[in-house]
């Protein structure tokens, strides 16, 4: 099961852009001290159990295929401000049960026309479909996901939810599906064995603004 929970599902990419104008914001990557997570860029803070782990530099750049040897922060960030540049999806955070029952990954894309609002009701409605045949290629059965309206830190968000078995264990996922500046961002959350996906959202909060 913890080969399976390092897997990131591939979202749709072709992303369906209205003409309206949001501005723009840079990535900056967010910093894990101790059990906490805290991303500016993206307005949000995760602080999780001691059960769980966050992954290092290195294994996030592992994770990203991004150069092996990277130890240097911000030699990181820029590799992977180029890779999402260049149309990459990146993570910025994964955190994890020891068992890797239970997983939530922070994932980013560059919307490829700067400037420009997703609809992100056909992002979800697109991701879903790639959701299922990503989860069938596993060979995990009875899958079926759907495009919900998912409450996250207080503010309703475009999700996906998705169900399915894997060698007779049942599996949850829930997708959070936002836009911050030219990128979408999607928060994945995955439950082996019983659902504990509404607890490990409420791990997150959005930062006070001034």
């Amino acid at each position: 099961m913890k080969r399976v929970s390092y897997l990131t599902l591939a979202l749709a990419l072709v992303l369906s852009l209205t003409a309206c104008s949001i501005g723009s914001k840079k990535f900056e990557r967010g910093v894990v001290e101790g059990q906490t997570y805290t991303s500016q860029f993206l307005g949000l803070t995760c602080t999780a159990p001691a059960e769980y782990t966050y992954l290092n530099d290195q294994e996030i750049a592992q994770l990203n295929d991004l150069t092996a040897d990277v130890v240097d922060s911000e030699e990181l960030v820029k590799q992977m401000r180029e890779s999402l540049e260049n149309g990459n999806q990146v993570q910025d955070m994964y955190l994890m049960t020891a068992d890797g029952l239970q997983t939530v990954n922070v994932m980013l894309v560059k919307v490829s026309a700067k400037g420009a609002a997703v609809d992100m009701a056909a992002f979800a409605d697109m991701g879903k479909d790639q959701v299922v045949s990503a989860y069938q290629s596993m060979g995990m059965t009875d899958v079926e996901a759907s495009r919900e309206t998912v409450t996250f830190m207080g503010q309703q968000y475009e999700g996906i939810c998705t169900s399915a078995t894997y060698t007779d264990v049942p599996v949850t996922t829930v997708q959070v599906c936002m836009q911050v500046g030219d990128y979408v961002c999607v928060i994945t959350f995955t439950s082996y064995v019983e659902d504990h996906t509404p607890e490990m959202m409420d791990f997150f909060s959005p930062l006070a603004t001034e």
